[in-house]
């Protein structure tokens, strides 16, 4: 497999890491983003979609964190892992901040939007604007997705050939979301794709059988793949294991759900806002992962997430 020289050693979430998620989280983002990285998160998720996502917010959050320490406030933004998303212009609604002119064609779109993150991501409420490049803490994205498939199979790939060309100086990595097996094939093993896609981030539902294909071929192809709407599965919150190990230690129903998947090695959307959540997560994910060799917690594991 192909990948360019320059990415191939650059912080990628390890499997089976918390990502913050930031959906939802509108005026609170930059609350949210700071609390979470000062109890110990370093990996968030964002899109240039401003109907559900802040990323302005998310980037203030971000460099308030890295410049409490001003002199390794370059070291601080490299423990994190800032992904954003391209969504594709009909979702946005007219009233929206539009990230892009949806007038102008698919390749475009991406550039702009991708820029437009970028200066979110820098924006200084105080000032308004977005400092120039070199005034800049956040100079490039972690990765850049795909926030869901074009209408034809054709579109998509010409969106992911874009979404190639930006790594590594816009993006380092790139990603595909909401997408099925048979188009995410397509796409990895396409000729004209060569530098690979390192991200698939999917909706985790019983009803797909918890996306365990997509799961086996991101395992197999070296894509680190990542769950959101876990919590939503009120069968694994309500799951007599998870309750009775809930009820031997201090750990939630979520918070175990959310730390076993881990095992699995997936990355784990966590969009809590509660302080307290945060803690128990991250507390809980530490623990399962320092008992995971002398208990059957991996066995647990494997029977829920398959």
């Amino acid at each position: 497999m192909k990948q360019h020289p320059n990415v191939a050693n650059e912080k990628v979430p390890a499997a089976g890491e918390l990502i913050y998620g930031t959906a939802f989280r509108f005026d609170d983002t930059t609350t949210l983003v700071y609390k979470a990285l000062s109890l110990g998160y370093r990996n968030f998720d964002l899109a240039n979609w401003s109907k559900y996502y802040n990323e302005k917010g998310a980037g203030v959050g971000i460099r308030t964190w890295c410049e409490e320490d001003h002199e390794k406030r370059e070291h601080r933004r490299r423990q994190i892992w800032v992904q954003t998303k391209f969504t594709p212009a009909k979702f946005h609604d007219a009233d929206d901040e539009q990230p892009f002119d949806a007038s102008k064609s698919i390749p475009d779109q991406i550039i702009e939007s991708a820029t437009s993150s970028i200066a979110h991501l820098n924006f200084d409420p105080l000032q308004q604007s977005s400092p120039s490049d070199n005034g800049r803490l956040i100079k490039y994205l972690d990765a850049i997705l795909l926030h869901c498939p074009l209408e034809e199979a054709k579109l998509t790939l010409l969106a992911c050939k874009v979404l190639e060309q930006l790594v590594p100086e816009v993006a380092r990595h790139w990603g595909v979301s909401n997408i099925g097996l048979p188009l995410l094939r397509w796409v990895f093993e396409h000729e004209e794709i060569i530098i690979k896609p390192k991200v698939v981030q999917n909706r985790f539902l019983r009803s797909n059988n918890y996306d365990l294909e997509v799961r086996k071929y991101c395992s197999e192809k070296d894509i680190t793949y990542q769950a959101f709407g876990v919590l939503k599965n009120r069968e694994l919150l309500d799951n007599s294991v998870i309750r009775r190990i809930s009820s031997e230690t201090s750990f939630s129903p979520s918070s175990l759900v959310l730390g076993l998947l881990t095992l699995r090695g997936v990355s784990v959307l966590d969009a809590t806002t509660d302080e307290q959540h945060m803690k128990d997560n991250i507390a809980c994910q530490a623990w399962i992962f320092e008992n995971v060799g002398t208990s059957s917690l991996r066995q647990v594991a494997e029977g829920l997430f398959g």
